[in-house]
């Protein structure tokens, strides 16, 4: 049995021993150059999730491994260029566990939100959080004016806490940003954007939930 392939993994979000399921190898030559590339499908130990992990190498990159052969002379390593499909990164973001609960135009934009930053596709990621926001206003009825206007409407309303409020305004420059000048956020200012994004809608459509059910629950006690 081959050793586990330990990659990050998408659906655990940490680094897992992976089991190559499938593999097939090319080698060319161009030039005097030679190469070979690793087609690969991996299964996760912990999840089941499926990566395709493409390996290659070539003869002009290469370095030093430390020893020397027999006559003395250096013995070089062949770097290995990884790619895995989908890709990912060492940050990962993961959708709220009861992402079930949100209205279904919510919860579309809300993990394609997750899917860009996850991907490495931050400037759309910049613009999904905005988008995001306006479709939770959207649908609860707050359509008046600007997204300045209709965050500040959500305190209003008391909807949602001044702190929270104040970040969703921050928020909304990322998205502006990304749109319209194309702006570079890192992936922890995107993060910390999104994290503001799960507090609003915990605040908004699971809370409320929650709170419910506990009440439902007093209220079947009083009566005994």
């Amino acid at each position: 049995m081959e050793k586990p392939i330990k990659i990050l993994c998408k659906g655990c979000k940490i680094k897992t021993n992976h089991n190559l399921i499938s593999e097939k190898s090319f080698e060319w030559t161009y030039e005097g150059m030679w190469g070979q590339n690793d087609h690969q499908l991996l299964i996760c130990n912990g999840c089941d999730s499926v990566t395709y992990r493409q390996v290659s190498m070539n003869s002009e990159d290469k370095h030093p491994s430390g020893s020397k052969d027999k006559d003395g002379k250096i013995v070089w390593e062949l770097d290995e260029a990884v790619t895995l499909y989908p890709p990912r990164h060492k940050v990962m973001i993961s959708p709220i566990r009861l992402v079930w609960h949100l209205p279904v135009e919510v919860r579309e934009v809300y993990m394609e939100v997750i899917d860009s930053f996850n991907s490495k596709i931050p400037r759309l990621c910049g613009i999904g959080i905005r988008m995001l926001i306006e479709t939770i206003c959207n649908h609860l009825k707050i359509k008046k004016g600007d997204l300045i206007d209709r965050i500040n409407l959500l305190h209003i309303k008391n909807l949602v806490s001044t702190n929270l409020s104040d970040g969703l305004q921050e928020s909304r420059f990322v998205g502006n940003d990304c749109a319209h000048k194309a702006e570079l956020f890192s992936y922890d200012e995107l993060e910390a954007a999104f994290s503001l994004i799960d507090a609003l809608i915990n605040e908004i459509y699971i809370l409320p939930k929650k709170v419910a059910k506990l009440k439902k629950r007093n209220s079947r006690k009083e009566k005994k």
